[in-house]
């Protein structure tokens, strides 16, 4: 065979650069990473490397300036961005937003991380970041209420691990408080602060705009509109995140921020706290009348209000709503959409596209989710021994999943979107959805740097 000098100079270079991505992701662990730590990391920082990719643009806004891209490494007309998952989606603002600080901040690829929120900041509107692009004409979607509440969480932990006061001053800064006032004065899909109680409402029955988005043919498998309790917890860890970004620099601004959380938090724990179950409400509907009715579904979403830096919650709530979800959602593979004693649940994501969209967040189990479950396992555990030794058992049988040899289909070398809410009879649930998703990876990534750090970082 002749070889082919340039194919060998390109696979010697691609081999390089992977290796440099792996040891920037091995020297974020910490002191109590095992063996199997380590080599799990190894083969995510390479799955991680398969969804960082560049979006060529044909025209940013007109202010974008300087600040959106990093004009003097030559990317002056492409953006950093994350496709959400192979073989069918692009990149997704909240899925990108979500998956940055395991896929890039924790791989040490902190250009990336910058530019990509630079550039999300630049196609921001009205207080909204896309939440995706068309296709065809690249034209950015918006239909989102969490995407930009998950920039802002970004943005500040761009800041918070990398230290970058100019970068987030820079191209961030006034993208985090432009989207705290749009959403705390009103901005499109309904989406405004209820100045009665200081927690974010939005939408109507026929959006689907939080991510637990499924619908077809008309049918909201998973009506969401109103109060959802995520984007409540969002909300106020959110601006209490901003403001201890933005202190230093404007500390009257920080003080603003400060009140609006103080009202979300004093209403949070009172409207979402579920007393007959011991857990937190899904979300808040709306009735005719003009008051607020709690949905009474267990799903995942309540593990943000103990995952998130800053929790509005009593300890003794903490712990019961973490109890409910350890016992009602968690499985080897993540956490399930809906318990399985619900008269909605869906044991199987399988058959025609109706029939998976229903099951999509109706039971179908994410890995994503272990992120958060370890946050707010280790949060609620004060960080003792115990609670990291509760995290280790959560993640191992995504490690393990990591590890598998395969007979039949299924992800290699990475992990899927979903997984089935129920498991055969050897105890593992078959993958589904996309075989390769980031934020699974990112957040297994996250969590396995997180937990190997026990008693360094807290």
């Amino acid at each position: 065979m002749t070889p082919v000098p340039e194919a060998d100079d390109e696979l010697t270079a691609q081999r390089a650069r992977l290796d440099t991505i792996v040891a920037n992701t091995l020297s974020n662990a910490g002191p109590k990473a095992t063996s199997r730590d380590r080599d799990a990391l190894a083969t995510l920082a390479v799955a991680a490397d398969r969804f960082v990719v560049q979006r060529f643009v044909a025209a940013l806004p007109p202010d974008a300036g300087a600040t959106v891209l990093d004009r003097a490494s030559g990317t002056s007309t492409s953006m950093a961005t994350i496709i959400a998952g192979y073989p069918w989606f692009a990149d997704w603002g909240r899925d990108t937003c979500i998956a940055m600080p395991g896929l890039m901040m924790r791989c040490g690829r902190f250009t990336e991380a910058r530019q990509s929120l630079a550039a999300f900041a630049a196609y921001r509107r009205r207080g909204l970041v896309p939440c995706t692009f068309d296709d065809g004409s690249g034209t950015p979607q918006y239909n989102t209420v969490d995407a930009s509440l998950w920039f802002v969480h970004a943005a500040c932990d761009y800041l918070r691990t990398t230290g970058d006061r100019a970068g987030f001053e820079a191209s961030m800064r006034a993208a985090c408080l432009e989207i705290v006032e749009f959403y705390h004065k009103g901005t499109d899909y309904s989406i405004r602060v209820d100045l009665a109680d200081g927690l974010v409402m939005e939408g109507n029955e026929q959006t689907q705009l939080t991510w637990m988005d499924a619908k077809r043919d008309g049918v909201v498998f998973t009506p969401r509109y109103g109060k959802p309790v995520e984007i409540s917890a969002l909300w106020y860890s959110v601006l209490l995140e901003l403001a201890a970004a933005i202190e230093p620099t404007t500390p009257k601004a920080a003080r603003e921020l400060h009140q609006w959380a103080d009202q979300a938090g004093r209403s949070f724990a009172h409207a979402y706290w579920n007393s007959a179950r011991g857990c937190l409400y899904d979300g808040l509907t709306p009735t005719p009348s003009g008051s607020w009715l709690p949905v009474a579904e267990i799903r995942p979403n309540q593990v943000f209000a103990l995952a998130l830096p800053h929790s509005p919650l009593t300890q003794s709530q903490k712990e019961s709503t973490l109890r409910v979800i350890t016992e009602s959602l968690l499985t080897r593979e993540g956490l399930r959409t809906l318990d399985a004693k619900d008269s909605g649940y869906r044991p199987r994501y399988e058959g025609v596209l109706f029939e998976r969209d229903r099951a999509y967040h109706n039971g179908t189990v994410w890995p994503w989710l272990i992120g958060p479950y370890v946050d707010a396992v280790l949060r609620v555990g004060n960080f003792s021994a115990a609670a990291y030794a509760k995290g280790r058992e959560a993640i191992a049988g995504l490690i393990e999943e990591l590890e598998r040899s395969r007979a039949v289909p299924g992800p290699v070398g990475s992990l899927a979107e979903v997984y089935d809410a129920d498991a055969l009879p050897d105890g593992t649930r078959r993958p589904e959805g996309c075989l390769a998703q980031a934020w699974s990876v990112a957040e297994l990534i996250r969590a396995i740097v997180t937990l190997s750090n026990e008693g360094e970082k807290k």
